[in-house]
Order: C-alpha cells, then sequence, then structure tokens
C-alpha cells in the first residue's frame, strides 16, 4: 500500500516519471513557489536529474522556473525607442534627411527661443509679448514719437504713437511665429512630404508609410493645431488694438487741428516767435 501510495503520488507530481525522488523533488518545488511566489525557486541538482524529465523539458528539469528573457541585439533595438522617430522604426523615414524629417521639425521648434513661446502658458506667453512691446516702446517708438509729438504738451498724441509702433512689432512677431508652426503643422498632416537631397535642384517627394503618417497626424491634431488656434487669437487681437491706436491717433491729431488745417497751432506760434526774437 505504501508503495503503491507512493507511485501515485509521483504521477500526481510528476506525470513526466516514475521516479519517487524526481517526484518529491517536483512537489518541494511546487509548496515552496506556492509559499514565496516572488522568489525563484530552483532544487536543480546535476547529480540527481532524471534523463526523461530533462529529454522532455528540452535539457532542463527546472520547468517551473520563469522563464529566462533573451535579448538579441535586434530585440533591444526595437525596445529602445528612437528619440526622433518617438517610438517608430527611424528606417520608415530614411530617403528623408534628419534635419527634415517633420517629426524633427517639430522637435526644433520646440527648442527655438522665439518659436518656443507659443508652447508656454498664458501667463508666461502674454508677458513675453509685453516685454516686447515695453522694449521696443522705451527704445525705439517712444523716442520716435517724441520727435513728433511732445509728451509735456500733447502726452496722449504721443502716447497713441508710440503704441501703435510697438504693437507693429508684437504683431509682426506673432506673424513670424504663427507662419513656424503652420510650415511644421502642414508638413506633419500632409500624406506626402517634399525634401532636398543635397539641395534645391534635387528635390524629392516622399510618401509616409501609414505608421509614421498615423504618428505625424496625431503630434499635428494635438499639439500644433492648438497652438495655432492660439497664434490667430493673438493677431487678432493685435490687429484690433492696432486698428484701435490708429483711430485714436487720427482723432486726436484731427481735434487739434484748427480751420486753416494747422495742427498744433500753439507750437507753430511758439515757433514763429523764437524766429522773429532773432
Amino acid at each position: 500500500m505504501q508503495n503503491q501510495g507512493l507511485a501515485s503520488c509521483n504521477r500526481l507530481t510528476s506525470p513526466l516519471c516514475s521516479s519517487s525522488f524526481c517526484g518529491r523533488r517536483q512537489f518541494l518545488k511546487r509548496a515552496l513557489w506556492a509559499q514565496h511566489p516572488g522568489q525563484r525557486v530552483s532544487s536543480r541538482s546535476p547529480s540527481h536529474s532524471c534523463t526523461r524529465c530533462l529529454v522532455a523539458t528540452g535539457g532542463s528539469d527546472d520547468e517551473d522556473d520563469e522563464p529566462k528573457q533573451q535579448h538579441t541585439p535586434s530585440s533591444r533595438n526595437q525596445s529602445q525607442p528612437s528619440a526622433s522617430g518617438l517610438g517608430l522604426n527611424p528606417d520608415l523615414e530614411q530617403p528623408v534627411p534628419t534635419e527634415q524629417r517633420p517629426v524633427n521639425e517639430l522637435a526644433a521648434l520646440r527648442e527655438t527661443w522665439l518659436y518656443s513661446w507659443a508652447r508656454l502658458e498664458t501667463p508666461s506667453y502674454l508677458s513675453r509679448l509685453g516685454a516686447v512691446w515695453l522694449g521696443f516702446f522705451a527704445l525705439v517708438a517712444g523716442p520716435i514719437a517724441f520727435q513728433t509729438f511732445d509728451p509735456s504738451k500733447q502726452p496722449a498724441e504721443w502716447m497713441m504713437s508710440g503704441t501703435l509702433g510697438a504693437l507693429a512689432v508684437v504683431a509682426a512677431a506673432v506673424v513670424r511665429i504663427y507662419l513656424g508652426w503652420a510650415y511644421v503643422g502642414n508638413r506633419l498632416l500632409s500624406a506626402a512630404v517634399e525634401y532636398e537631397e543635397t539641395g534645391w535642384y534635387d528635390g524629392q517627394t516622399f510618401v509616409k508609410p501609414p505608421e509614421v503618417l498615423a504618428r505625424d497626424r496625431l503630434l499635428g491634431a494635438y499639439e500644433v493645431k492648438p497652438i495655432l488656434a492660439r497664434l490667430k487669437t493673438t493677431l487678432a487681437g493685435s490687429t484690433a488694438a492696432l486698428v484701435l491706436s490708429a483711430g485714436l491717433l487720427v482723432g486726436l491729431v484731427q481735434a487739434g487741428t484748427d480751420s486753416d488745417g494747422i495742427y498744433g497751432q500753439f507750437l507753430c506760434l511758439q515757433y514763429c516767435l523764437a524766429s522773429c526774437s532773432y
């Protein structure tokens, strides 16, 4: 009876052979693995390995051990995403030079000093544009307006004239940022892109594979389009401010013009008195 029970235990625990030692060893391994599931349990003993178990398990009697992950050079290359391709195989875009690929052009925009302003938070974005307006007004537009309007006698005209010039510079900067992002956005959303192999005289057209097209359109839809919408809003606001400033300046000049069409009669009278004194 004892031998029959042992044989039945061996058949349950190690169906590959009827060796009592091999069966007890596999039973012990399963028990230890159940108590410590996160640890690797091995009871391999070369001197007590069963030949039938080794042949059936492919040369290893440790069938309950965790499978070993084999790393080949190709698998390592596939597991490490490409920085430029965002996880795709860079060979998919091999004909296009690296710097002319839309995804790399987008990365360059993110790091460029002027174009990166469009990705900032709204307070930081508006503060940068405000700094451009203030700097140009203080250094260029204000002194130029001073040559026409005296701030002590015509402060409103001087302020509107300087504001008009500074706003024109801000609008030009926003237009430049918009054109850069719109160019890259169009190349991301397009199914085919043009590139130059060595110069302008050997232009080619590259049709994107489905994987590259899906990635580029995802970037264009969720990153570039919101930025373009913000820049359009900024352009609309700066254009409205330009029109308002120009209208106020024209109104102030007309209000200071007499019936003879002479603006600034007091300044003309002062100039005449100064000339007569000589």
